[in-house]
C-alpha cells in the first residue's frame, strides 16, 4: 500500500501531496503561480535529489485550477535538471486552461506529457523501450 504525505502552501491556495514509492507521484491542488511556487519546487526537488533516485516522477496537475507561465517553467527546469536519471511525466487533466498554457508555451510538445495520473503511471520505463527497440532491430 502507498504511503502519502500532504502538505499546504503556506497561503493556502496549494497542497501538495507525494506518494512513497517508485514512482513516486507528486499531486498538486489548487493554484500554481508565482506566489506558491515554491511550495512546489521543494518537494519536486527533494524527490529529485534522492539517492538513488526514482526511475520516475509522476507530477500530477489534474486537480489544478489555475497554472501560471511560471509553474510550467518551473516543471520545465524539473525536467531539465532530471535529465538522464529520473523520467518526469506530466499528467495534465481535464482542466483545458492548464493544457492550453503548455500548448501555447510549446511545453506539451517538449515535455513528457500524459491526459492523467493512471496514463502517466503506465507508461513504461525508458531502459525497457531501448531493450524493445534493440530486439526489434536484431529480430
Amino acid at each position: 500500500m502507498e504511503r502519502w504525505s500532504d502538505q499546504p502552501s503556506s497561503n493556502g491556495r496549494l497542497r501538495v501531496s507525494r506518494s512513497h514509492g517508485d514512482p513516486v507521484v507528486l499531486a498538486l491542488a489548487g493554484e500554481l503561480d508565482t506566489a506558491t511556487l515554491l511550495s512546489a519546487a521543494r518537494p519536486l526537488a527533494m524527490v529529485l535529489a534522492e539517492r538513488p533516485p526514482p526511475h520516475a516522477v509522476v507530477v500530477d496537475l489534474t486537480e489544478l485550477r489555475f497554472l501560471a507561465v511560471a509553474g510550467a517553467r518551473m516543471l520545465h527546469a524539473a525536467v531539465d535538471y532530471a535529465a538522464g536519471k529520473t523520467a518526469v511525466r506530466i499528467a495534465l487533466g481535464p482542466n483545458q486552461m492548464v493544457a492550453r498554457v503548455f500548448a501555447v508555451t510549446g511545453l506539451a510538445a517538449m515535455l513528457d506529457t500524459y491526459p492523467d495520473r493512471t496514463t502517466a503511471l503506465q507508461a513504461g520505463r525508458r531502459d525497457q523501450f531501448v531493450q524493445w527497440a534493440q530486439q526489434l532491430w536484431h529480430s
